[in-house]
C-alpha cells in the first residue's frame, strides 16, 4: 500500500509540473513558447546555411580577401608567381 501511495504522490507532482506548461493552443504561454521555438529553429537554420556562404565570400569582394585582379573575370592569390599567372591567362 505504501508504494502505491508514493506513486500517487509522484504522479500528482508530475501533473502539477505539466500544468505549468499548458498544451492548450489558446493559452498565451503556449503560443509564446511556440513562437520562441520557431524563431530559435529559424535562427539555427540560417546559421547552418550561412557557413557555406562565408566560405564563398571571397567571390563577392576578391580584392578584400587578398586576391589580385589578372583580367576582368580572373582573380588569383597574391602569392601566385608571374609564370603561373601568365599560364592561366592563355
Amino acid at each position: 500500500m505504501r508504494n502505491s501511495a508514493q506513486f500517487g504522490q509522484l504522479l500528482a507532482k508530475a501533473n502539477q509540473k505539466l500544468r505549468r506548461y499548458p498544451t492548450d493552443m489558446n493559452h498565451p504561454d503556449t503560443a509564446f513558447r511556440l513562437c520562441v521555438n520557431a524563431v530559435a529553429l529559424t535562427m539555427l537554420a540560417a546559421l547552418l546555411s550561412g557557413c557555406g556562404v562565408i566560405h564563398d565570400a571571397r567571390m563577392f569582394a576578391p580584392s578584400w580577401c587578398g586576391m589580385d585582379r589578372v583580367t576582368a573575370t580572373l582573380y588569383v592569390e597574391r602569392s601566385m608567381s608571374a609564370a603561373s599567372r601568365a599560364e592561366l591567362q592563355s
